[in-house]
């Protein structure tokens, strides 16, 4: 350990001294980036490297924070060692970096990874706390009561950047300390010029098309940097920088990520819809499938030829996860709709007489989804001879399990003795 604190103070220097040669990166950025020296100067001289933290989350912010606050921190050792000669090891323990790190059960593996392998790399001090930012802040001050500032990646452009100043207190009913800001007045492509000019490691994933990372499940490639061949530029190469977050989901999107609501399309057939008799309640159709985490698409009323019908089925089934079909009134329709919907599949037709017993035996090869009710097979087709509430409840598995993975369901609602005033609800 004392070898890598000792290398991690040497390379702490050779890049405080690197900046100070390579002020001119460009002549906006070089002003920004002494500006963000002297910020850190000025915390140093206020506090000491003691009574100083960085939270260390493995963002591309925080790793510009990281490589500003250990160089400037060395310098600030060195000039101490200059007026009272510090031996090796008092120089080296002085420059290690405290820091933060506040650990979450959705987290990407490779910021986790990164996080790990930089602060063994640097010889971070850090803290690993499992629970929220406040308790996680009360926790760390207490374990930590020396410490009364915390050097952070802040930037003007993110949501609470805007009202913050280079020495800003924290809010009120947080714990008490000074929130030190560096690196305001940065933005996207300043962050990109500091980490890629001088070389310094970052999280893989801002390689693979990341721009800003989340939570996992809220977080995605940034859509603004993907290519015709479906692969992604790396997120320096983003040319507009009020895209940096376009990666980033809401709540609601990334339950949606999560928990994915299946798009379906429904066919109702009957032989007598020529006649004008159906009566059907679209709304009671809409929220049995809604209730039953499916989204409802289309829904089409059709008579009982088997060309268009089979053609309806065709087309749905390219265009949403999955298409339900069924009869609507007393009739053979439940048959008929079975015929167009092998028939939009491409299986082999049904030429036995026994349709019921034929509805549970068909195709050869099937595997049980529930019970004696409903079979599938590798095509990907589901048959039930039912509409009671165990096939509608279990419409969301069947839509998702394998091998029923993607376009086809076919549900065949049971005949029921009804009056001929009222035709039977599809479900």
């Amino acid at each position: 350990m004392e070898e890598v604190v000792r290398e991690g103070y040497s390379s702490a220097l050779a890049l405080y001294d690197r900046i100070k040669r390579e002020e001119a990166v460009g002549s906006g950025f070089a002003r920004k980036l002494k500006v963000s020296i002297g910020t850190i100067e000025g915390a140093l001289r206020l506090y000491g490297e003691d009574e100083i933290s960085i939270a260390f989350n493995g963002g591309k912010d925080a790793t510009v924070i990281l490589h500003l606050y250990r160089a400037v921190v060395a310098n600030f050792v060195r000039e101490e060692d200059a007026r009272n000669q510090l031996s090796e090891q008092e120089k080296a323990e002085r420059s290690r970096v405290a820091s933060m790190y506040i650990v979450q059960e959705d987290e990407f593996p490779e910021v986790e990874e990164y996080v790990h392998e930089t602060n063994k790399q640097y010889a971070i001090d850090a803290s690993f706390l499992h629970t929220s930012f406040k308790e996680a802040l009360i926790e760390f001050l207490s374990e930590r009561p020396k410490i009364q500032a915390f050097v952070l990646g802040t930037r003007f452009d993110d949501p609470d950047g805007a009202d913050l100043q280079h020495f800003s207190p924290s809010s009120r009913g947080w714990p008490k300390f000074m929130r030190i800001n560096p690196i305001l007045e940065w933005d996207y492509t300043d962050v990109w010029t500091f980490l890629r000019y001088f070389e310094l490691p970052y999280c893989s994933l801002y390689d693979v098309g990341y721009t800003s990372l989340g939570k996992a499940t809220r977080t995605r490639r940034n859509p603004a940097l993907i290519c015709k061949n479906g692969k992604y530029l790396p997120g320096y190469m983003l040319s507009d920088k009020c895209m940096e977050r376009a990666g980033r989901v809401s709540h609601s999107e990334a339950d949606h990520l999560q928990h994915p609501r299946r798009t379906a399309g429904v066919v109702l057939f009957s032989s007598e819809i020529e006649r004008g008799v159906i009566e059907v309640d679209r709304v009671t159709t809409l929220t049995v499938l809604r209730d039953r985490g499916v989204r409802l698409k289309k829904l089409v009323f059709m008579a009982e030829e088997l060309e268009d019908a089979a053609k309806e089925i065709a087309d749905m089934s390219m265009s949403f996860d999955t298409v339900i079909t069924g009869g609507l009134i007393r009739s053979r329709t439940e048959e008929n709709t079975l015929r167009a919907v092998l028939l939009a599949l491409r299986l082999p037709s049904l030429k036995e007489d026994d349709f019921e017993s034929k509805l549970l035996t068909f195709p050869e090869n099937v595997q049980k989804v529930l019970g004696k009710e409903t079979i599938a097979d590798e095509t990907r087709l589901v048959m039930c001879n039912s509409s009671g509430p165990k096939v509608l409840d279990s419409l969301p598995k069947l839509m998702s399990q394998s091998p029923i993975l993607a376009n086809r369901i076919c549900v065949q609602p049971k005949k029921k003795n009804r009056s001929p005033r009222r035709p039977p609800r599809p479900w």
